[in-house]
């Protein structure tokens, strides 16, 4: 990610326990023919103004040549608790 205030904004939406998800595509070429990707993987997930690391497992098999993710969030469904709940991703 390369745009400053886009963390912060993550951070300041995800506040009173809401999850904020982000993902977005790797791999795009640019005007010049170059492809650049960030550095790490191509999602952040943040949780009551924190970020929350999210470890990637297995892929999902697929025929369409795409990377799909699955994030699982458990615990956190109107519940107004600082505990992190178990979380697994997938891309």
């Amino acid at each position: 990610m390369t745009r400053f205030e886009m963390p912060l904004k993550r951070k300041f939406l995800s506040r009173n326990n809401k999850w904020v998800v982000s993902v977005w595509n790797k791999g795009k070429m640019h005007s010049d023919g170059i492809i650049r990707d960030g550095k790490g993987p191509p999602w952040t997930v943040f949780f009551d103004g924190e970020e929350v690391e999210v470890a990637p497992v297995a892929p999902v098999e697929n025929l369409l040549n795409l990377k799909i993710g699955i994030l699982t969030l458990r615990g956190k469904q109107g519940v107004a608790s600082r505990t992190r709940p178990s979380r697994t991703a997938a891309f």
